[in-house]
């Protein structure tokens, strides 16, 4: 019941601090993930380590858009999967949770 910070300081944290909403550009992630692929393909996109740093495992945004768009045909061929059917996925730690993202967006 005790009031720690002030009614400015409440409203800072509340209003200020937690206002993250934005506007994304036209075809939202994948298209942004597309343009950035076509900026730098070459470009590390992902580094992921499972724990040690003798087993890092790194992908180029090209690599990452081949692999996920290599998911998204094989759900649309294997599954018939059309836009915005909801696709739920279970994966370990991993790089290719990434991928599998981006495949289903």
């Amino acid at each position: 019941t005790i009031d720690f910070l002030s009614k400015k300081e409440k409203q800072t944290l509340l209003s200020g601090m937690n206002d993250t909403a934005t506007d994304y550009p036209e075809g939202g992630i994948a298209a942004t993930f597309e343009a950035q692929v076509e900026l730098t393909p070459n470009k590390t996109a992902v580094v992921f380590s499972a724990g040690s740093l003798t087993t890092v495992t790194s992908i180029t945004y090209r690599e990452l858009n081949e692999q996920a768009n290599r998911l998204a045909h094989y759900l649309q061929d294997q599954y018939k999967i059309e836009p915005e059917t909801l696709i739920g996925f279970k994966l370990n730690r991993s790089d290719k949770i990434i991928v599998t993202l981006l495949g289903i967006l």
